[in-house]
């Protein structure tokens, strides 16, 4: 997997969006349902002796004659989970690699908000590859173990998730697919999705070769995850059905994600990295600010 470290200068400006409260258990910055130390304030409750004067609220003493004191919401950290699908329809176009690229930004932006992340390699025939951190200083090593990885084999993404998705529900699941995979199998990698994670999201990476391809002339396609061919004498006809098929797919995964409620960000390779992180995902709700 080839990642493009010039995208990461810009990527300073961009938050993941907070959520109304985190679920993580380190201290971070995002708003927590928990009661401690934190930045916002959350109620009041009676002065107990021992309590820190520090914490008094004299205002509301003055006016109600009452000791009571401040409680703020703890900032606790945001755990995101990001899935990259590495099967072999993710070699085609260089997949793959922009999913890498995306990741990597994501993680990036996560890792400067000190939100936990964790980054899962999806292979066909192999364990994961799975990398966690929580500040900045994980980032080269994520990267380190992502390198050699390559698109290879099928995978069931199901499994995948399940086996990396951790005890709790993480705050945010984003899955980076071109999701080329049967119906059935569709259908329950967005189920997987949407129940270990609060905000599940998938942003689908297609190429040329699914969107457009050549279809005229004698043709020998080949399956890139089975291997399995097939020879046929392509025409204008074949094109057409060809693009009717894809619609009628593309319907089906949007059934199959609002089944669920998970978000889908298109994410074609004719679309540049910056451009997804400051558009797509910026009006998804999941970013905020711009990567320059």
């Amino acid at each position: 997997m080839n990642i493009d470290r010039s995208l990461f200068a810009g990527a300073g400006g961009v938050r993941f969006v907070s959520p109304a409260f985190s679920t993580g258990s380190n201290q971070g910055d995002r708003r927590a349902q928990a009661i401690g130390q934190g930045s916002e304030f959350a109620d009041h409750r009676p002065y107990h002796p021992g309590d820190d004067l520090r914490r008094v609220d004299w205002n509301a003493y003055t006016r109600l004659s009452s000791l009571l004191i401040r409680l703020y919401h703890e900032d606790r950290d945001q755990r995101i989970n990001l899935y990259i699908d590495a099967t072999g329809s993710m070699g085609v176009d260089g997949k793959l690699d922009r999913a890498g690229d995306i990741a990597m930004c994501l993680a990036l932006i996560g890792l400067h908000q000190r939100d936990r992340v964790v980054v899962s390699c999806l292979r066909g025939g192999a364990p994961p590859v799975v990398v966690t951190g929580q500040d900045t200083r994980a980032l080269s090593g994520m990267m380190h173990a992502l390198k050699p990885v390559e698109a290879s084999g099928e995978a069931n993404l199901r499994t995948g998730i399940l086996r990396c998705a951790g005890e709790r529900r993480a705050d945010r699941g984003i899955l980076l697919s071109d999701l080329l995979m049967p119906d059935e199998a569709l259908l329950t990698t967005m189920r997987t999705l949407a129940a270990t994670s609060t905000r599940p999201a998938v942003i689908q990476i297609l190429g040329p070769s699914d969107l457009r391809p050549k279809l005229r002339g004698a043709l020998e396609l080949q399956d890139a995850e089975t291997g399995r061919r097939l020879t046929l004498s392509g025409s204008r006809k074949v094109e057409a059905a060809y693009a009717a098929a894809l619609a009628a797919w593309q319907k089906r995964v949007a059934a199959a994600a609002a089944r669920y409620r998970v978000q889908i960000i298109s994410a074609p390779l004719t679309v540049p990295v910056r451009a997804v992180l400051n558009e797509a995902l910026r009006k998804a709700g999941i970013l905020e600010g711009r990567a320059r």
